[in-house]
This record gives C-alpha cells, structure tokens and sequence, in this order.
C-alpha cells in the first residue's frame, strides 16, 4: 500500500508526460531503437562505485570531454563514499536478512537488470515490443534505483554499528579492513605492475580504455585517489575500533570524516561560473527586452569547433563562459532577460514542430531560412559570421560587437517580422506536411501580417487582415476580441501542443497548427469572443490524487510499528 501512494504521489508528472509525450521528439525519435538505448551501463561503470570518476575526469567545458569513450556520461560518478560502501556490503550480512535489507538487494538487482539495457536481451525485447516502454531513453537512468538501495544498505549497515553492540561494530571494523587492503593492492598493482595493469584493460574494454587518453596519466589520478581512499579507510577503521571506549564519538568521527572527502573528491562537480560577475554586454543595446532572438550558435553555450583552436586548452571554463556572455548565448542571456525563439530542453520533451524548425532553419540557405524566422515573429538575428549576399536584403545590420574569442558577434534586425503576440491575416496558403510549408515560407513571398500557413489544400488569397483586442491574458489562457469583414486566421505566439483548447463566441472551435508551429484558429467574417486555454483538469485531478497519497503515507507512517 506505501509503494502504491508512492507511485500515485507523482500523479502529476506521471499524467503531464503522458500528455506531452504523443507530440514530443522524444516520440518521435524513440521509434530508433539504437536511439532508446543510448547510455546502457557498462561493466567499466561498477569501477566507479568504488573508485570516484574511474572513467576520467568530469570537465564542465563542452569540448573537454575527457571520458575514455569520448563523451559525457549521464551521470558523472557513482560512488557513494567508502563509509557508505562498507556499511552498505554490512547491511547485507546475517543469516536472517531483516526486511528493509531484502527489499534494498531486490531495488538494486531490478536496477541493474534494466541499467544494462543493450546489454541485456530481456530488456531489448521490452523497448521492441511492449508499447510505451522506449520512452525510458538512456537505460542507465534505472541506476537511480540500485543507489537508492545503497542508500538504504548503508544506513541498516551503519545502525547495526550503533546498536548490535560488539557484533556490529566488529563487522563494520572488518569490511572497512578488507575494504583499505583491497584499495592498498590496486594501488601497488599501479606502482609497481603499470605495464600489465594496463595491457589488462585495454584487451577487457577496448571500446573503453583502448580510446581513452595517455595510461600514465590516468595511472597517476588514479594512484592520487586510490592514496586518499586508503587513508580514509585507515582512519575510518581507527575511529569504528574507538567505538569500545565511545561510540557516539566514533560513529561522529566516521560520519565527519566521510562527509569531508566527498566534498573534496566529488568538488568538480560543483565548478562554474556566476555570469552575474561579468559586464552586461554592449550587444544588450542591439537586443531590447521586448525583441525576440534567434542565436544561430544555437547551443546552451558555445560548440568548441566554433572557437580557435590555439584559445582551446586544459580548462576552459571561464573563457567558454566569457566567450557565452559577450556573445548572448540563449543559454546565458537569460539572465539579462533576453527571449529567444526555438530553443529546448535536453529531455528530447519540447514539441517535435520546434525541433523540426530549429534543425531546418540552421541547415537551410539563409534566404530560406530568414522568412521562416520572420514568420515565427524573429526580429533579431544573432550570428558570429555575417549574413550572405543574397540574405542580406531581408535584414539590417544593427552592430558588430568583438568577443574574447577573437571574433566578432553580428546583430541583425529582420524586416519582415511579425509584429506582437497575436495577428489575424486574412489570406491563407495551405500544404500538404511540414517539408512543403517550410519551402512555401522560404521560397516564395511570404508576409506573415497578411498571410498565414496552415496545412490542407485550397489557398485563399485577397483578403484584408482582421484587428484584435487583448481582453485578458494569462501564462495558461488568453481571452480577445478578433473583427474582420472577410474572415481569416487568429494566429497566436504560442507554440501548438494538444492540451489548448479554444471557444469561439462560447462554442467550442478546432485549433490548428499556423505558420509551421504556433497555435492558429480559423474564423469567419464578423466580431467574435475567442477563449484559448490550456485544459488543466487532469492536472488538477492529479494534484488530487497525489494529495491523497500523501495522506495515506502520513497514516501509515504513524500507524506501523517501528522497533525502538
């Protein structure tokens, strides 16, 4: 019953993914199976559960992958400490296993099953053939669930150290013991054995260690951490045998001792850069508050083959940083409260039409691409090269600002722009899919303040554009007052997703996709009332339903009988 309230107190994330997904790139490009299993776990990885970044060093620079394989893993490092991988494997130990152990053991070996995804033949048959369940990308997040055990193993571990008396205290003192010896041989089998150690990897894991940078330097950071932990464990083991004369004070001593070094072992992490130190850039001025952008370095920051290569170092950090803020990237001007258009999280959750836009745009003739932008209501473009010959007719120039990357960023301003929130042109142009209208926007004239694409057939040509009048507006809804004497397309700034519902003078009305992206409504000539909004009720009902979860896990924690 607690593991149903469990699942039912994430009702609403679990009810607004199942909404999104159907219209989601990650829909989509699930349909791939290699793509569905990308990041399955490799054996390499239980390394890092006793051995903190085994697979190289976490650099938080884009382009300083320095992983064996090349590229970031989804999740940095594994491990959870030496305290806790003692008390975890005492956890597990005693003829009759309490409970709470069974459980964690059963959470850690279903994690596993699943994390190997690839790896695993059950789990490939699943992402084949059981509907739905490709949506879990990366398999290697379902190591969530074999930490959470180790959570859970450590902390049965560490309370039988508090209260089983010598037993307990004498089976920590032991693994802690194994623990530091182990450590202590891996450490001279890298001293003394490099040559062999080495060899040995590289024909276990080619794909891993055989791609990987100079052995001799991964040799020295792993003896650096390999001498620390071998401390640790020296001293962790001095502290459990104080436990005879005070085993407050030990167990203490322990808690401290383990808590300071993986603050310092795992403090990479935690690097950056506050972008509020830096000087609001001159390009600011070019890019008002109310504009909205387009960043052809579309990155959250800046792609490392976009800068020269002899700036490119060791750590780069805070050049990628300084080279992100002069130049506006979406990802930090943010902070300067600066819009831009097509950008998306890395969930792969956004709508696929944004995605679709934002591949197209990037990879199209600047000719083509420009209206497109226009037509989504783009009126600056950002790019750190100019714009070609035969797009610049479309645009005008606003500034060239230098950056710290030795080049300059170019702000330009689109003529053709579609003015505000929300339009009513009356001409309407139709296609057939997404391909054709991307072409029809981007080769032919296209006005956005008098026409509009939707998809069908059947163009309408020759009528005047409608006025609008802002009632109410909200982040889920927005209320107007539309007039035309031909009719035409309300067409609102807002990205299309299935959720929106509208009214037109109190009756419900169909909502289209307009200009390749936003929402769209087709209306008939005269005045009326439109009513757009996001249908919550299912959300809410979620958040019920999670509330009553919460209750009911309230009730049973005080209802079940806990051991002293």
């Amino acid at each position: 019953g607690a593991l149903a309230a469990a699942l039912l107190l994430a009702a609403p994330g679990i009810v607004e993914l199942a909404r999104i997904l159907p219209t989601s790139l990650r829909h989509v490009a699930n349909r791939d199976l290699e793509t569905a299993l990308d990041q399955s776990f490799e054996w390499a990885g239980l390394g890092d559960l006793f051995v903190p970044f085994f697979l190289g060093n976490f650099d938080m620079t884009l382009w300083g992958k320095r992983f064996f394989d090349g590229s970031l893993p989804f999740f940095p490092t594994f491990f959870p400490g030496l305290l806790a991988i003692a008390a975890a494997i005492a956890g597990c130990r005693g003829e009759r296993l309490r409970r709470p152990a069974r459980w964690a053991l059963l959470l850690l070996a279903g994690g596993l099953f699943f994390a190997l995804g690839e790896h695993n033949p059950l789990v490939v048959l699943l992402y084949q053939h059981v509907p739905g369940f490709s949506v879990l990308r990366f398999p290697i997040k379902f190591m969530l669930l074999p930490m959470v055990a180790v959570c859970l193993l450590a902390g049965i571990g560490f309370e039988r150290f508090l209260t089983e008396g010598e037993p307990g205290r004498r089976t920590l003192s032991r693994v802690l013991g194994v623990l530091t010896a182990g450590y202590s041989l891996v450490l001279l089998a890298l001293i003394l054995l490099p040559g062999p150690v080495e060899r040995w990897l590289r024909a276990l894991e080619p794909a891993v260690f055989g791609a990987g940078p100079a052995f001799g330097h991964e040799r020295a950071r792993w003896s650096g951490i390999l001498l620390v932990l071998v401390a640790v464990g020296l001293l962790a083991l001095l502290s459990a045998l104080m436990a005879k004369r005070s085993l407050v004070l030990a167990a203490a001593l322990m808690l401290a001792l383990s808590s300071v070094v993986q603050l310092d072992l795992l403090k990479q992490l935690y690097r950056g850069v506050e972008i509020s130190l830096f000087d609001p850039p001159p390009a600011l001025a070019a890019v008002p508050e109310s504009s909205l952008a387009f960043h052809r370095n579309r990155g959250v920051m800046l792609l490392a083959e976009q800068l020269p290569t002899d700036l490119i170092g060791e750590d780069n950090g805070l050049l990628m940083a300084r080279c992100a803020a002069s130049e506006l990237a979406p990802g930090v001007a943010v902070h300067w409260r600066r819009r831009f258009a097509l950008t998306q999280t890395h969930d792969y959750l956004d709508s696929y039409l944004s995605f679709y836009l934002t591949f197209k745009v990037t990879q199209a003739p600047e000719q083509q691409a420009l209206p497109v932008l226009a037509a989504l209501g783009v009126d600056r473009l950002l790019s750190t090269s100019e714009i070609s010959a035969e797009a610049a007719p479309q645009v005008e120039l606003l500034g060239r600002f230098p950056s710290p990357c030795r080049r300059d960023l170019f702000v330009y301003r689109l003529r053709q722009a579609a003015p505000g929130n929300y339009l009513f042109p009356g001409n309407i142009r139709r296609t057939a899919d997404l391909e054709t209208g991307f072409a029809s926007i981007g080769s032919q004239p296209f006005d956005p303040h008098t026409t509009v694409l939707l998809k069908g057939r059947g163009d309408t040509e020759g009528r005047p554009p409608g006025t609008i009048r802002a009632i109410a507006e909200s982040a889920d809804s927005f209320e107007l007052e539309v007039d035309s004497a031909a009719g035409g397309v309300l067409v609102a700034r807002r990205t299309w997703l299935p959720f929106y519902r509208a009214w037109v003078d109190g009756e419900p009305a169909r909502l289209q996709v307009a200009n390749l992206m936003h929402l769209g409504l087709e209306l008939p000539a005269g005045r009326h009332h439109v009513l757009i909004e996001a249908d919550r009720r299912p959300t809410r009902t979620a958040f019920a339903v999670s509330g009553i979860a919460a209750v009911l896990l309230l009730a049973a924690l005080f209802r079940l009988r806990h051991p002293r």
